[in-house]
């Protein structure tokens, strides 16, 4: 049986809907879910969600693609329940 890992990631704007794709990902919840489909403006909208969004997503693979979530504006700030946001840097451990 594969290992399941969790995260959150933090970020503006619309989700990067491909990185669901890319890390084997799905939202955790439908809470989560939903949160995904109000980042993308409606119709007659000019924008989705305003402000942060933190979303929680499970894998079954290795784990996130750190680099690859940052390239998109998005950070991983916890895998596992473990903070591994740096303070103040944006980055992920």
């Amino acid at each position: 049986m594969a290992k399941t890992t969790s995260f959150t990631v933090r970020g503006f704007g619309r989700f990067p809907v491909d990185m669901l794709r890319y890390d084997y990902a799905y939202p955790a919840s439908g809470e989560d879910a939903s949160k995904i489909d109000e980042s993308f403006p409606s119709i007659g909208e000019r924008f989705g969600a305003q402000g942060p969004q933190e979303i929680r997503l499970t894998t079954t693979t290795k784990g996130p693609t750190v680099e690859r979530w940052l390239s998109f504006g998005w950070n991983i700030i916890e895998i596992n329940g473990k903070d591994v946001t740096l303070a103040g840097s944006g980055k992920a451990r």
